[in-house]
């Protein structure tokens, strides 16, 4: 079965195929707007729900409105900081930071990011659970990442569960 990776529809229910996502047309009308090339930052701009473009290292280069407000943070605050300084994980405070703690070898943000750099393939669905600080204290969150290779960057899709 093939769906659209962005809002579900069945485009192929019977047929058996090694493509299991895609894009339906009207997502590529609605968001593509089939003028003619768009950058990679106006394409994620078109999503309501949490995207974020980020590099090799997960230093996020942009962030749609979506994803500013899951973090509560404007994109000046965001940019070029890394995944869990954006979302406040416990760890991205410790002597080394973000991507320098024993913990942060199990992130599944970091380990998906780098599965799609280095075999270019997309990842649908993978869960991630993250202890981050809130105004209320500890707690740990829930998500949901889609991710998919754009040249030299990462999209990631984020959804809360």
């Amino acid at each position: 079965m093939t769906v659209c990776a962005w809002c579900g529809v069945v485009l192929k229910a019977s047929e058996p195929s090694f493509v299991t996502h895609g894009m339906c047309p009207k997502c590529q009308v609605e968001f593509v707007g089939g003028l003619g090339p768009v950058s990679l930052k106006e394409f994620i701009r078109k999503f309501d729900f949490p995207i974020i473009l980020v590099n090799s290292k997960v230093e996020l280069i942009d962030a749609n409105l979506g994803a500013q407000e899951l973090v509560g943070k404007e994109l000046h605050e965001i940019e070029g900081r890394l995944g869990g300084e954006v979302l406040e994980c416990i760890h991205s405070t410790k002597p080394g930071g973000c991507g320098r703690t024993v913990h942060c070898k199990g992130c599944a943000i970091r380990i998906a990011v780098r599965e799609t750099f280095e075999t270019g393939r997309p990842l649908i669905d993978v869960d991630s659970f993250q202890d981050v600080m809130t105004e209320d204290g500890l707690e740990r969150i829930h998500l949901k990442l889609s991710t998919a290779k754009r040249s030299d960057s990462v999209l990631m899709k984020i959804v809360a569960v």
